[in-house]
């Protein structure tokens, strides 16, 4: 996993190049920011605001809206209250914590990591597209299946509609749905969900968030029905899933 930095200290930055499947860290300037984080070279944002900072604030904002999985992890000893309220308000962080808590931040890289590795997993367990020629009309289809899968794994923090995956593979929704049940076995909201539940066991497991956040970084915006289909696909509650 590749990680961006901006403002961190060198100790922050020793100890994030030390985290566990951190394999590249880079300090950014201010004008790198929106270039490098929205192409897509890196998997996580870790700023420190020293001092409040609008600007500053409305470009990780930017950023957010842009590219809305990627993780923002904002530490700061400072404006906390104020941070936690902005960002919850803007929908732009992942996480705020207080910089001398650093054992705080290496916790938080690990639960995305892990949460990385299962959805590549699950991507790739899903997909399981066999290298044949590209002329294979079976092969095009499944790629343009595979849109839908990437899409998912993408943006599945935020509501999601069939239209949406059925136009991101140029299909119509009856057609999409019918060849996405033909694919893999279900419809694409049960895929869906299972995608989410999945995510949602790392982050039970890994970190120590609640589980009404946990609910709502997987996309659910209401925690009785993310227990109620948790229940459905891992056989247990969340609570009692993570208690064990």
């Amino acid at each position: 996993m590749k990680v961006a930095c901006f403002n961190v200290d060198r100790m922050a930055k020793e100890l994030i190049e030390n985290t566990t499947n951190i394999t590249h860290v880079c300090n950014l300037k201010l004008v790198e920011l929106n270039r490098i984080l929205i192409s897509g070279d890196m998997d996580v944002l870790v700023c420190h605001l020293a001092e409040y900072d609008v600007s500053l604030l409305n470009d990780l904002q930017t950023i957010k809206k842009k590219k809305p999985s990627l993780p923002i992890i904002i530490t700061s000893n400072n404006y906390l209250e104020f941070l936690s309220f902005w960002c919850l308000r803007n929908k732009i962080e992942d996480y705020v914590i207080l910089f001398e808590e650093q054992y705080r931040l290496k916790e938080n890289l690990l639960s995305i990591a892990e949460c990385k590795l299962v959805e590549a997993k699950l991507l790739k367990d899903e997909l399981n597209i066999k290298h044949t020629a590209v002329g294979d009309d079976a092969d095009l289809k499944y790629i343009k299946t595979k849109k839908a899968l990437q899409y998912i794994s993408e943006n599945y923090q935020n509501r999601i509609k069939v239209e949406q995956l059925a136009y991101v593979c140029n299909y119509s929704v009856p057609a999409f749905t019918s060849i996405f049940k033909k694919e893999h076995g279900m419809s694409p909201m049960v895929y869906l969900n299972k995608f989410r539940i999945l995510i949602a066991k790392s982050m039970l497991i890994t970190s120590k968030a609640t589980i009404a956040d946990i609910a709502y970084q997987c996309g659910f915006e209401d925690v009785a029905y993310f227990s109620k289909v948790f229940k459905k696909h891992a056989d247990a509650t969340p609570r009692g899933y993570r208690a064990h």
